[in-house]
């Protein structure tokens, strides 16, 4: 059973807060513009982001992997707690690496996690937020 929020207006707070430094951390990763490199380039860039993120949150950093990178939807991603191992999949979407990562920070709750990578994404890249649909808890 999950518990993802029915869309993603139920998760939108201009004022969510985040512990000092997250923002300036996904800040720096955007600076880096990573989406015109290839893959591996990319997925070194998104493993950096986990560590300065994690290291904000005092947990430890989880591992990052990526198959079947496609192009495709990027919902089958997926965090395992167990291997503390994201696992990217079908696309490197940065709102999917924030998704999977709040599951490595708070636990396994679906509203939790897309509370915190929707509107820090938002937050960050306001510009791109706006060019995407909303599709139930999911932005595409």
């Amino acid at each position: 059973m999950s518990n993802y929020p029915a869309t993603v207006n139920e998760v939108l707070d201009e004022n969510f807060k985040y512990k000092k430094g997250v923002i300036p951390a996904l800040r720096m990763f955007k600076s880096y513009r990573t989406g015109e490199y290839p893959t591996e380039v990319r997925l070194a860039g998104m493993r950096i982001l986990v560590v300065r993120i994690c290291e904000v949150y005092e947990v430890i950093p989880s591992k990052v992997a990526a198959e079947d990178i496609d192009g495709s939807f990027s919902g089958r991603s997926s965090y395992s707690r167990s291997e503390n191992l994201i696992t990217m999949r079908g696309k490197l979407s940065i709102i999917t690496l924030l998704h999977e990562l709040a599951h490595c920070i708070y636990g396994a709750g679906e509203t939790q996690a897309t509370r915190w990578s929707v509107n820090l994404y938002k937050r960050v890249y306001p510009e791109q937020y706006a060019k995407l649909n909303h599709q139930g808890h999911c932005l595409v």
